[in-house]
């Protein structure tokens, strides 16, 4: 989400990338965000923790509670996903559960605005469907903290 287009250099939209995962990849996707075209590298933060980018780029994670474990993902069932991006903030719920959250006060990467992706990766055979996609715009000053931080 608020991903840029490609670039010449690669074939997928550059920003933020709430990763859902599958249960058996493990934590460096199920629940994690990325970032994709950019000099931070692919993982901003893994499941079940906070990455607070400060207005210098300096990354500082922070343990969340009671966040999503693979055992809250169903599988071969629907999963509920919910994603709040509103200002510097980014967050993502699976099954009612907090992943992961971003903090982004760098005024040189912070994205405020793009486009909305759905990714498919290439190579192995696999499946993905999206139903019931709600798109709301968020108004006025953003204060509630998600579900299970701390």
């Amino acid at each position: 989400m608020r991903s840029h287009l490609p670039d010449e250099r690669s074939a997928r939209l550059r920003g933020y990338h709430a990763d859902f995962g599958h249960v058996g990849i493990g934590h460096k996707v199920l629940g994690a965000w990325d970032w994709h075209g950019s000099k931070r590298g692919d993982t901003l933060v893994n499941r079940g923790y906070r990455a607070t980018f400060g207005v210098n780029g300096e990354r500082t994670l922070t343990k969340l509670e009671e966040t999503l474990e693979p055992a809250d993902v169903k599988k071969k069932d629907w999963n509920e996903v919910h994603i709040v991006a509103k200002d510097d903030r980014l967050y993502f719920s699976i099954n009612g559960k907090l992943a992961s959250e971003v903090i982004d006060y760098d005024p040189k990467e912070l994205i405020h605005k793009g486009y909305i992706g759905f990714q498919l990766h290439s190579g192995d055979e696999m499946i993905v469907q999206f139903r019931n996609i709600k798109i709301k715009r968020l108004t006025g000053k953003f204060s509630s903290k998600p579900a299970s931080s701390n």
